[in-house]
């Protein structure tokens, strides 16, 4: 396991290499980068909705 990153309130993930390979580990940041950002944007618009409901 190269590390571990939070994504969103209840959703963990972690980041796995191969040892010796750590160009693949900068690749499997960047889609886990890339899915946190989907992920906290999905919140915002649907607490954005919420508050504006009301």
């Amino acid at each position: 396991m190269a590390g571990m990153v939070m994504m969103g309130e209840y959703t963990d993930g972690c980041i796995c290499a191969v040892p010796g390979r750590e160009a693949q580990v900068m690749e499997s940041t960047a889609g886990v980068v890339g899915g946190l950002v989907a992920v906290i944007t999905q919140q915002r618009r649907a607490s954005d909705s919420e508050h504006h409901a009301d």
